[in-house]
C-alpha cells in the first residue's frame, strides 16, 4: 500500500470511529490476501477493536484473473485478442483461462452472504469488486 492510501485508510477510519463504535455487536470479516489485511489493521487501531476480531474469508479475495493477472488492458487486447473479444462480447459470464467469470464471483459472495447472520451488523474490509457486490447486494436487501 502506498503512503497515500495509508493516509487514506486511517482518515476513513478516523471518520467512521463514532459510527463504528454506535453500532454495538459488530462482526467484522476481511480478505485474507496482504492489503486487505493491512487495511483491517489499520482500521482496527482508528477504532480500537482487536485485530484479531477481523475474521478472514476466502470469499472475500479478488476476482481470480487467471492469465490475465497483472497485464493491462492494452497487453491484454494485443496479445490475447480472441480472449478480450470474448470477454466483450459477453463480459458477465466470460472466465479468462484460469480465472473467474464476473457471474462466478458473483454467486461465491451471494453464497457467503446467505450464510451471514441476519440480525447482525457486518463490516467487511475486502478489495474493490468484492466490495461493490456486498455494498450493493446489502443495499438491495434494505431497501
Amino acid at each position: 500500500m502506498t503512503a497515500n492510501g495509508l493516509r487514506q485508510v486511517l482518515a476513513v477510519g478516523l471518520r467512521l470511529a463514532e459510527k463504528v463504535h454506535a453500532l454495538g455487536d459488530v462482526r467484522f470479516w476481511v480478505s485474507p490476501l496482504p492489503r486487505a489485511r493491512q487495511t483491517a489493521s489499520i482500521l482496527s487501531d482508528a477504532w480500537d477493536v482487536p485485530f484479531d476480531r477481523f475474521v478472514p474469508e476466502p470469499a472475500l479475495v479478488e476476482r481470480a484473473y487467471g492469465e490475465w493477472e497483472g497485464l493491462s488492458l492494452p497487453e491484454i487486447q494485443q496479445n490475447l485478442p480472441e480472449q478480450h473479444a470474448a470477454n466483450a462480447s459477453d463480459p458477465w459470464a466470460y472466465a479468462m483461462p484460469g480465472g473467474e467469470s464476473r457471474r462466478d464471483l458473483a454467486d461465491r459472495l451471494a453464497t457467503w452472504l446467505e450464510r451471514l447472520e441476519k440480525d447482525a451488523t457486518h463490516v467487511v474490509v475486502a478489495h474493490i469488486r468484492p466490495a461493490t457486490f456486498v455494498s450493493i447486494r446489502s443495499a438491495s436487501v434494505e431497501g
